[in-house]
C-alpha cells in the first residue's frame, strides 16, 4: 500500500465545499445546466432546471405528434 502526504491541495479542490463534483471539470457552481442529461451541472439540487420539455414530439412513433 502507497500513501503520500502533501500540504497542496488536489486538483478540483474549492475551500467553501460549494463544487458538487471534484472530478469533473464541467460541473461546478458557474457551469451551464445541459438539458436532457439528468445531471446537475450547476450544484443547485435541480437536475435540467432550465430546459424545457416538449411533449408534442412522437414518442410512440406511430408517425403522428402526440399534443399531450
Amino acid at each position: 500500500m502507497n500513501s503520500r502526504q502533501s500540504c497542496r491541495r488536489p486538483y478540483g479542490y474549492v475551500a467553501n465545499s460549494t463544487d458538487c463534483n471534484d472530478a469533473s471539470r464541467r460541473i461546478n457552481p458557474g457551469a451551464s445546466e445541459v438539458c436532457g442529461d439528468n445531471i446537475d451541472q450547476n450544484c443547485n439540487g435541480i437536475a435540467d432546471e432550465q430546459c424545457t420539455v416538449n411533449n408534442d414530439d412522437d414518442d410512440e412513433r406511430d408517425d403522428e405528434r402526440d399534443d399531450d
